[in-house]
């Protein structure tokens, strides 16, 4: 893993040195922006369940491959120039016989909000993916109880502090959330939480750009309401954190009607109902004969939510909250098997937020009506993941 991990960086060094591109109009040539930043990250690993194995901090070794845009795209400078890299990394979770080592791959995006002289302060999102050479196992790892699979979602939130020291080096330090689930996928499924520092150093190729290549025109961005209809296929395993394991996976079926407007160039925001059909919540009432002559209409959900988009060519970024406006079965489960008088028991009855990603078949520069886009989500119930789905829809 490793090695295929350093073949993929010199890769991009070779290619990334021969990027370049030309200013518009009578502008000078804006510098090659591809930047190689290693760092190192520590934090603890957050004990947010019961009975977890014992552990010290966590150590990362990563190496994040970037470029810092500098206009060439319309969403560049919506986003005040942001730089856009796939980070590399090697974690250390700080038990290597019970929990081993996390390999990781994750687009992200640093957004800047403070620029003066050398100093920078960015805000860092990242989605991407980890691998888990240890998850739990029942016969031979049965102690590990934060993580139920190999391959699990990797999200980072966080900001970076930059001082450039010279044409060609920034140093980077900075604080972050890292969080890992597998979206229910596999139980247990307690996740990895680490908050975090860091402290890297960034080598820009072609030497750190000089300025940025800023449009002249306003983009004629069509900002009517328009009505977007969603489908989606989702998949988890019915049950606790950490129980029952090793049972089948459940097919979650849903749909979405909502409302879109642009609110300018990179952003969308969204209002409207989710419906969710869970097999897994059909068969708990079949095993227990309960509510035989509706058990179809009492394995559904409705969620009403609001969410926004932000758009950068055909990807975009999508963050979701919502509150059930029906959900007879997850209360009636949860008041049986919890303390229904717990606030995060409570919580999870009524609160549902979801995030992903989103590829759209063409270009969203003026409008996303009649652009089909395909999308990964992860669905959570107050903190709590829910299932991992994937999903269709397009704006009328």
């Amino acid at each position: 893993m490793i090695i295929s991990h350093l073949k993929f960086v010199v890769v991009m060094i070779v290619l990334g040195a021969a990027l370049h591109f030309e200013a518009a109009g009578q502008q000078e040539r804006v510098k090659s922006a591809l930047f190689i930043e290693p760092k190192i990250r520590t934090g603890p690993v957050l004990d947010i369940y019961p009975n977890l194995p014992e552990h010290d901090l966590a150590i990362s070794g990563e190496v994040n491959i970037g470029w810092q845009t500098t206009g060439k795209q319309y969403w560049n400078e919506g986003l005040k120039f942001p730089q856009v890299g796939i980070l590399l990394g090697v974690t250390n979770l700080g038990n290597p016989a019970v929990l081993g080592q996390e390999f990781s791959i994750v687009p992200n995006l640093a957004y800047r909000f403070v620029r003066s002289g050398k100093f920078e302060l960015l805000g860092v999102v990242g989605i991407g993916f980890g691998w888990f050479n240890k998850p739990y196992d029942r016969l031979t790892n049965p102690e590990n109880l934060f993580i139920g699979s190999k391959v699990t979602n990797k999200t980072i939130l966080g900001f970076n502090a930059d001082y450039s020291i010279s044409d060609f080096f920034t140093l980077s330090s900075g604080v972050a959330y890292l969080h890992y689930s597998n979206g229910h996928n596999q139980l247990p499924n307690v996740g990895v939480n680490i908050p975090s520092i860091h402290l890297g150093l960034k080598y820009f190729v072609h030497g750190i750009p000089e300025h940025y290549q800023e449009s002249d025109t306003v983009r004629p961005v069509s900002k009517k309401w328009l009505f977007n209809v969603r489908i989606g296929l989702g998949v988890h395993e019915f049950g606790d954190p950490v129980k029952p394991v090793g049972g089948p996976k459940y097919p979650i079926y849903n749909g979405s009607v909502y409302l879109s407007k642009r609110l300018g160039t990179i952003l969308n925001v969204h209002a409207g109902l989710h419906l969710n059909y869970y097999t897994s919540f059909y068969d708990y009432l079949q095993f227990h004969n309960m509510h035989d002559q509706d058990r179809h209409g009492k394995s559904m959900t409705v969620i009403g939510f609001g969410g926004i988009e932000f758009l950068m060519g055909r990807f975009s970024f999508t963050t979701q909250m919502g509150l059930y406006v029906y959900n007879p079965t997850y209360k009636e489960i949860h008041g049986i098997n919890n303390d229904p008088g717990k606030f995060k028991e409570k919580a999870k009855q009524y609160l549902s937020y979801k995030f992903g990603a989103q590829y759209y078949l063409l270009k969203t520069m003026y409008t996303t009506r009649f652009n089909p886009w395909l999308g990964i989500f992860l669905k959570s119930n107050a903190g709590q993941a829910d299932f991992a789905e994937i999903s269709i829809g397009c704006a009328f």
